[in-house]
């Protein structure tokens, strides 16, 4: 009797084999980077700088971070074919715990491999990572305290992503991809086309060779407090529900970041042992999928730039008057009573001094004397900063905005 065909089963199984191997690839060019790379605040930049004057370790790095992108992108396709065939369930369960680390690895990779560079997009990207994890009710100023290994981002910080992403992910993906390859082999499924297994390979290669991966200025001191840069393409998502929840309530931000993510990792994890009907589970994913990529498009933003210049573009400038006007005591003290009524507080701290959340605001008065700056950025932030993370309040009226604006011109103690 003829051996009864699994095209899905050969293209997962061959999609599996070419991940795998693309991820091999990575690692061993990272381990050649490495050789070369300084891991210190003061060293980074012009490390990755002078690597990349070299033709052939330029291709290395262009290969690394192009092949990472694509890695993350072909585990996720991966994972989400996995379960549209069911293969969640018996005999396939080892190779769809593989599959689900291979993801959140991925995704790893690329949020510690992004601030290596030390570009100031970088720099200002990890800031408010650290920034929204301090959202978080309860533990987020710790979490943001453990990512940045202190109060601000330093050599610590540096060395703990970098160990990470050298380290931690690569130990915890390889064990899982050995697993898996362990049961390929050793069952009857179907097995992979080894030409097709190399497009992963190839297509990374090929883009290497044709565009340059990006990498901007060094940082300034004031990147390591600054919220300026676009949002990365990878965390775009997570971003969009941030500032969808967000406009619904600024005490909901946090479960775009945290929550959902979480029931998202805990619905794909929860697959093996709850065997849902296939058409469940696709139902299941569908929702998930759909609500981070609608969020995303509607109110994501748009992303930095995959290639070129991703430097964080200047705010843009709000005509100021030649002598600021003075301050009216009456209405900086009801901007005050707002400042803590509105929420702000929250994420800048009281009086705008020392919050983990957002940028100090303690003497932002020397940077901005004039109303017309404060009340334009509250009222809609990307219009004035393009990659600012704050949530617009479009709701509060003038009179409202003019005592915000008043207050926080106003020199603090």
């Amino acid at each position: 009797m003829a051996a009864k065909k699994d095209p899905g089963g050969v293209f997962l199984s061959t999609s599996a084999a070419g991940i795998i191997l693309l991820f091999i690839s990575q690692v061993a060019c990272g381990v050649v980077l490495g050789g070369r790379y300084v891991p210190s605040v003061g060293g980074a930049h012009s490390s990755v700088q002078a690597l990349r004057s070299d033709p052939l370790m330029r291709f290395l790095a262009d290969f690394h971070y192009f092949g990472s992108a694509i890695l993350l992108a072909a585990s996720g396709l991966h994972l989400a074919m996995m379960l549209w065939l069911g293969w969640y369930r018996k005999p396939h369960q080892l190779r769809w715990a593989a599959s689900i680390a291979f993801f959140l690895g991925s995704f790893g990779l690329q949020v510690t491999g992004n601030l290596l560079p030390m570009a100031r997009f970088d720099v200002q990207t990890a800031v408010i990572e650290a920034s929204l994890a301090a959202r978080i009710p309860f533990v987020g100023d710790s979490v943001r305290a453990a990512m940045l290994q202190g109060s601000r981002l330093d050599d610590p910080t540096l060395k703990l992503w970098y160990d990470v992403h050298r380290f931690a992910i690569p130990v915890l993906v390889g064990v899982m991809a050995v697993a898996a390859l362990f049961v390929h082999f050793r069952g009857k499924g179907p097995r992979e086309n080894r030409v097709a297994m190399l497009i992963p390979v190839a297509a990374a290669a090929g883009i290497a060779a044709g565009l340059r991966a990006p990498f901007g200025a060094a940082p300034n001191a004031q990147d390591f407090e600054s919220y300026g840069a676009t949002v990365g393409w990878y965390t775009w998502p997570l971003h969009g529900v941030l500032k969808a929840l967000d406009g619904i309530n600024l005490s909901l931000g946090w479960l775009g970041i945290a929550v959902l993510p979480a029931l998202f990792v805990g619905f794909l994890c929860l697959l093996p042992l709850l065997q849902p009907k296939v058409w469940v589970a696709r139902v299941g994913f569908l929702a998930f999928a759909g609500t981070f990529l609608g969020c995303a498009v509607q109110f994501g933003g748009t992303p930095a730039p995959f290639v070129g210049d991703q430097d964080p573009p200047p705010p843009v400038a709000v005509a100021a008057p030649k002598v600021a006007s003075p301050i009216e005591a009456r209405l900086a003290a009801r901007g005050r009573e707002l400042f803590a009524s509105e929420g702000c507080e929250g994420c800048h701290g009281v009086n705008g001094s020392n919050g983990s959340a957002g940028p100090d605001l303690s003497r932002i008065y020397e940077e901005h004397p004039d109303a017309a700056w404060y009340t334009k950025f509250i009222r809609s932030p990307r219009s004035v900063d393009p990659g600012s993370t704050m949530p617009a309040f479009e709701s509060l009226d003038d009179a409202k905005l003019r005592a915000l604006a008043e207050f926080l011109r106003s020199p603090r103690n």
